[in-house]
């Protein structure tokens, strides 16, 4: 158990830096997914300023001027929200797990197979790979020059949650650790299942950050 001080250290080094929603269905329809369609059906509000929409029978996309992404296919619906690569400004915004939702609800006889909620987070370390390297690596290993970039997966009762580490340097040597965080939802999906296990973001988001503390955090910091 972590005292209200240190779980506070740990909350505030943690960054989000995208957010996403994917669902696999074995029929998406993208001839039908157009800003008309997701204006007139509330899938997204209609004062959003619509920059990119692409509309064939093999691929939809649509992207908005906040930073929210759409892309159907014929297997794969993905909803991304992120900010040319810097930080989001409220990592609880909710607004892309509404889409997912109202979509669903749209069509809620298309045949979705499963469901994964996505974020990447990232802390600041000094030359990140070899903070890595020292931190998950086994001391005295007898590989020369090994370094790491590790990934770890937690069962849970309904899903998997996956977290996937990998760095960027900057110019300066400080950098920043990059962790992919997945929990995915693997099994026939009717819609409002769908909608329930969306809802439960905001708890697997804290879930995540406090998973990511327990992995990363150590009192050199």
């Amino acid at each position: 158990m972590y005292d209200g001080d240190t779980m506070t250290r740990k909350r505030e080094e943690i960054t989000f830096r995208s957010l996403g929603v994917v669902i696999l269905a074995d029929s998406h329809n993208p001839t039908v997914f157009n800003p008309d369609f997701a204006k007139s059906n509330r899938i997204i509000p209609k004062e959003w300023n619509i920059t990119q929409s692409i509309t064939t029978p093999g691929l939809a996309v649509m992207t908005c001027d906040n930073g929210v992404e759409m892309v159907v296919d014929p297997n794969r619906l993905s909803i991304t929200q992120k900010h040319a690569g810097q930080p989001l400004q409220d990592p609880c915004d909710d607004r892309i797990h509404k889409i997912a939702q109202k979509y669903v609800r749209t069509l809620p006889h298309t045949p979705y197979k499963s469901l994964g909620l996505n974020c990447l987070a990232s802390i600041e370390r000094n030359k990140p790979l070899e903070w890595m390297t020292k931190k998950f690596l086994k001391p005295n290993t007898l590989i020369p020059k090994i370094q790491v970039t590790p990934r770890f997966v937690l069962e849970q009762e309904d899903s998997a949650l996956q977290l996937v580490f990998n760095y960027a340097n900057n110019s300066d040597k400080t950098g920043l650790v990059l962790i992919d965080c997945n929990i995915h939802y693997d099994d026939v999906l009717d819609s409002e299942t769908l909608c329930k296990r969306i809802d439960k973001w905001p708890s697997n988001q804290k879930y995540i950050e406090t998973i990511i503390g327990d992995l990363v955090w150590d009192d050199e910091c």
